[in-house]
């Protein structure tokens, strides 16, 4: 009786650590624990439902059992594999994809192969994350321009932006690669537009005048033309001037005066300033002496009047002259000399800013001289402190 007693509570012991061991992925065979590992063939199924090679998950039991249809051909590629050191290689375990450059990091198993995803504007070739390229429309193109070869270009991601530009930059150099423009014929790029080459002078409308000399200077929007000895401009005519004397330009002298120097006949000084265009008008429609055909000076012709100052006389070394208007070519000998009151840098004695009908290569401005310097400046047409005296 006690025998089977003993044998009875064996028993009984044994179908307790059997049920107890139901909620863990250990299973126990004859009173001793063997554990297994999730996804090996007893164990339980990883958390997508499957299991390692040659295994499948039984729904019911979710243990990892053998597959009897292929188990040698088994695949477990849609595993995710990446924290679990026990689960089997694929083409992205270990994950391939972590130092390829322009690359997120992330790997995708595309049948027996892998594909790296790419950062933005690179796409993957197979083996590495190559830049992306396109084709882009060349934009920003000015008036009075066209595109230089030209109109479209292939684009490359550099890392940061689409290289070479879309944007259209001003270049004579043609090239089928990049955007470039060049101005149209008869206009010329001014460093921020292409300008219009065409002026008063240009075709030159003093070569057909009778006693001309064939010289054309711009004043303001119209020209003045050069006359033979004995003939004066009056604004569409080299006019006889009959013989007639005029005093020299001096402090002292009267107006109209003649500058033998220059030959130029100069009008009394403006009763008032003007800004620029009120200037060109007042000396086109001047008449003095019985005199027409005045205009506002030009740069060249006002420094005629300038004296005592060796850099900004007329063939001095100031760059500033009819046939150089930037603003590139004003130098310090422009405004070499020292400051006076008492009138010593101008021929008719006076001082004061005088308007000259030049414009600088900002069409908003426009050259002038200060005779208290004897200096070439420019200032704002819109300005109206500048003296006028006009010339013929």
């Amino acid at each position: 009786m006690k025998k089977i007693f003993a044998v009875f509570a064996l028993f009984a012991t044994l179908t307790f650590v059997i049920s107890c061991g139901g909620g863990s992925s250990k299973i126990v065979v004859e009173g001793s624990e063997s554990e297994k590992n999730t996804g090996e063939l007893g164990g339980e199924c990883y958390g997508n439902g499957t299991c390692n090679r040659g295994l499948i998950c039984d729904e019911e039991s979710n243990i990892c059992v053998e597959d009897p249809e292929n188990p040698s051909e088994q695949t477990d590629d849609n595993v995710d594999t990446s924290s679990d050191p026990n689960a089997p290689q694929t083409p992205c375990n270990p994950n391939p994809c972590k130092d390829v450059a322009n690359s997120t990091g992330s790997c995708a198993v595309v049948d027996e192969d892998y594909a790296c995803g790419c950062l933005e504007h690179y796409s993957w070739t197979g083996s590495v994350c190559k830049a992306d390229s396109r084709v882009a429309d060349c934009t920003g193109l000015p008036a009075n321009a066209t595109w230089n070869t030209a109109e479209s270009i292939s684009q490359t991601w550099d890392g940061e932006a689409w290289y070479p530009s879309e944007t259209g930059t001003y270049n004579s150099n043609p090239s089928s690669s990049e955007c470039r423009f060049k101005c149209e014929p008869d206009y010329d790029w001014n460093g921020w537009q292409c300008a219009s080459t065409s002026t008063p002078c240009n075709p030159n409308p003093c070569t057909s005048i009778s006693n001309s000399t064939g010289v054309c200077t711009v004043n303001g929007t119209g020209y003045t033309c050069g006359c033979q000895s004995g003939y004066t401009w009056n604004g569409g005519s080299c006019q006889s001037n009959g013989g007639s004397s005029l005093p020299e330009c001096s402090a002292s002298s009267g107006t109209p005066c003649k500058d033998s120097s220059s030959g130029l006949t100069w009008s009394a000084r403006a009763s008032t300033s003007y800004t620029w265009q009120i200037a060109v008008d007042y000396c086109n429609s001047y008449s003095e002496g019985g005199l027409s055909g005045w205009h506002l000076p030009t740069i060249s012709e006002l420094r005629t009047l300038i004296k005592n100052c060796s850099g900004t006389v007329t063939g001095g070394s100031c760059g500033v002259t009819d046939s150089c208007l930037s603003s590139s070519c004003q130098d310090e000998s422009c405004y070499s000399c020292d400051y006076y009151e008492d009138g010593r840098y101008s021929k008719f004695g006076e001082i004061g800013w005088f308007w000259s009908s030049s414009t600088i290569s900002d069409p908003g401005y426009a050259w002038l001289v200060f005779f208290n310097y004897g200096r070439v400046g420019g200032s704002n047409k819109t300005d109206s402190y500048p003296s006028v005296r006009c010339v013929r």
